[in-house]
């Protein structure tokens, strides 16, 4: 479907405590049965990713943002035997220089959550790919997912939920849960320096890395032998990672994944970490920041309230100011809103904000419509969502 203006009679979008003009749907054809889109920012400028999913094959394309219009759509790969998931989905990332990036997931056996994670890279700005390596060798049946993708070192570092002690052995109970395990990719494609990072997370949370002064940072979702499942951060170190340590202590206890994972921003050592969490039974956004690149954070700050359902996204505007979006569902309605808060430096260490949420957009309320992505652009606010009415992809900035 090509999405056209904001007066697209398929859409239904809305605003609130601003005027409709400020968002702005951007032609961009992604094709039927397109979903699952990824933003990031790269050094030429945004890059999106989509999944198209059609006769029984799935297609990854990326396309490159130039502040007016898109470029003409690139294919990486394709195949007949990928796993898809609302929540779990492929990835295309500009990583430095003309070194890209792209991962997917393929099905590994016949139970729904055994499937493996493969990446490509390409040396020329995305032009060719190089031949998929699968990043993890154990072998087994297991969930392999939830992929960040960033620069390390010069070469492609890529960060995973690993769910090889899952796996029942000789009939024997499961060594234990989900770890996250951390790999290396060569310009020449080889995987190399395998790590793990944390031994015991949760199961089917979004991971995301930024890259300090300090190094790489990852984010993600802990679990701890009590159920208590609230985000940590590790750093990436010439000796490894780092021992895992608390972004929010809101001591969460939940017997299963909520599949809301963090998101994290940076620029240079200023981080900035989102999440969602239902500890204490209330739903909430909380927001912290770091001026000492993920070493240790401020107190959270609540975002949003009632009628969260987290699926956030956050980025830093400018020294003192950020951008973090979410879903939300109130009570009766029909559809989700795409919500949007501009919170400042005074309000987070004020530990409140005043400023007022803003309804961005209107999606339907099912898993289909996925985690809508979000990145800053040239005094933009650029966004992605999944249409599942129209299944398509829709692109749109903000100003």
């Amino acid at each position: 479907m090509l999405l056209g203006s904001c007066g697209d009679d398929q859409l239904d979008i809305k605003q609130a405590s601003t005027s409709a003009s400020q968002l702005t749907i951007l032609a961009f054809d992604s094709g039927e049965g397109s979903s699952t889109p990824h933003l990031s920012v790269g050094p030429s400028g945004p890059v999106m990713s989509w999944v198209r999913n059609l006769e029984g094959i799935s297609s990854l394309y990326f396309s490159e943002f130039d502040g007016t219009a898109w470029s003409p759509e690139t294919l990486v790969a394709f195949g007949d035997n990928w796993f898809n998931n609302w929540a779990d989905f492929p990835s295309v990332a500009h990583i430095s220089g003309d070194l890209w990036a792209a991962h997917w997931l393929v099905k590994s056996a016949d139970q729904y959550y055994a499937y493996d994670v493969f990446v490509s890279i390409s040396r020329d700005a995305g032009s060719t790919w190089q031949s998929a390596r699968k990043i993890h060798s154990d072998g087994t049946a297991s969930e392999h997912g939830f992929v960040s993708l960033f620069d390390d070192a010069g070469d492609v570092g890529v960060v995973w939920l690993d769910g090889r002690n899952t796996v029942k052995k000789d009939g024997a109970k499961a060594e234990r849960g989900m770890t996250l395990r951390s790999a290396r990719i060569s310009t020449a494609g080889d995987v190399v320096r395998p790590l793990l990072v944390d031994n015991f997370a949760c199961d089917c949370c979004g991971t995301d890395v930024v890259n300090t002064s300090r190094g790489p940072m990852v984010v993600y979702r802990d679990r701890t032998e009590n159920e208590i499942r609230d985000i940590a951060a590790a750093h990436l170190t010439d000796s490894g990672w780092s021992k895992p340590h608390p972004v929010g202590s809101d001591n969460w206890i939940i017997a299963g994944c909520p599949v809301n994972g963090p998101a994290a921003d940076n620029r240079g050592d200023q981080v900035v970490v989102a999440w969602y969490t239902r500890a204490q039974d209330r739903s909430r956004v909380n927001l912290a920041w770091s001026d000492d690149g993920g070493l240790g954070f401020s107190e959270p700050v609540e975002i949003a309230t009632s009628g969260t359902q987290g699926r956030v996204d956050v980025v830093i505007l400018g020294q003192a100011r950020v951008a973090i979006s979410w879903l939300e569902v109130q009570p009766g309605a029909e559809e989700a809103s795409l919500m949007l808060r501009y919170v400042s430096r005074q309000d987070l260490e004020a530990g409140s904000t005043d400023s007022a949420p803003i309804e961005v957009a209107r999606l339907e309320n099912s898993r289909s419509a996925g985690f809508p992505q979000m990145i800053s652009h040239d005094g933009m606010l650029l966004f992605a969502w999944t249409d599942s009415v129209h299944k398509s992809v829709v692109a749109a900035t903000y100003h």
